[in-house]
């Protein structure tokens, strides 16, 4: 219940200030309606004795004073349009001083780093760059040698060198008279060395288990041979034939 009443009382108070702020407000207000109300009036009334001092006199007053009321009214009229012309002039200059003021004034939205940026790139550019050494085209044709051209030569062809081995046939020889098959024995053979075996049958290393196992259907003419193989000068191997 206090919470409520406190409420209550906080409301009412500031229901009382809104009111006074708002009666003070609309004082204030007519008050000024009042003082511009009557400045017009004042004026008007000021108007209204000119015209009247300045109003045509009867028929029987004299030309001159009828050329005295006129100037007075044209007087009067050139003074109040410009009182108007003048306070016209105050109320727009004042506008203008207002207009100035409530302005702010515009500040600098260029950081310090992009004004630092362009002062860099103002100084680079101020900057001259020294002039390119010009290399005269004598000194170049002195500096560049001439290639040597290097001759190519066709490769080299390998070497392929036959030798006729005669201590490899007098082996074989001996190995066949050592070794008789059956059908030598019974039909007979005849050793010849002949060099056309090469073209006729594969060549073999020399052992003398493999002249055996070449002559164990052998009988009638046995052909041998047998050489050295070099390759460019160089000793390879040595090729045994039997047929």
């Amino acid at each position: 219940m206090k919470k409520q009443v406190k409420k209550i009382l906080i409301l009412f108070i500031i229901i009382i200030l809104l009111g006074g702020i708002a009666t003070i407000f609309i004082v204030t207000r007519n008050s000024k309606t009042e003082r511009e109300n009557e400045k017009i009036s004042l004026n008007n009334t000021t108007k209204n004795e000119n015209i009247i001092v300045a109003e045509i006199p009867s028929e029987n007053e004299t030309d001159s004073t009828n050329n005295v009321l006129e100037e007075n009214i044209v007087k009067e009229k050139t003074t109040d349009t410009n009182n108007n012309v003048e306070e016209k002039v105050k109320k727009e200059s004042n506008s203008q001083t207002k207009n100035v003021q409530s302005k702010p004034q515009q500040k600098n939205t260029e950081s310090p780093t992009t004004i630092a940026s362009s002062n860099k790139n103002n100084n680079q550019e101020t900057v001259e760059k020294p002039p390119k050494k010009e290399v005269s085209s004598d000194k170049v044709t002195e500096n560049k040698q001439p290639v040597k051209e290097e001759s190519k030569e066709p490769p080299k062809q390998d070497v392929h060198t036959y030798k006729y081995n005669s201590n490899i046939v007098n082996q074989i020889k001996n190995d066949i008279k050592n070794n008789e098959s059956i059908y030598m024995k019974q039909y007979g053979y005849n050793i010849v060395v002949d060099e056309s075996v090469i073209n006729l049958t594969n060549y073999f290393t020399y052992t003398t288990n493999r002249v055996k196992d070449k002559i164990v259907n052998k009988f009638g003419t046995i052909k041998i041979y047998a050489r050295d193989y070099f390759l460019n000068g160089n000793y390879m191997y040595t090729e045994a034939y039997i047929l």
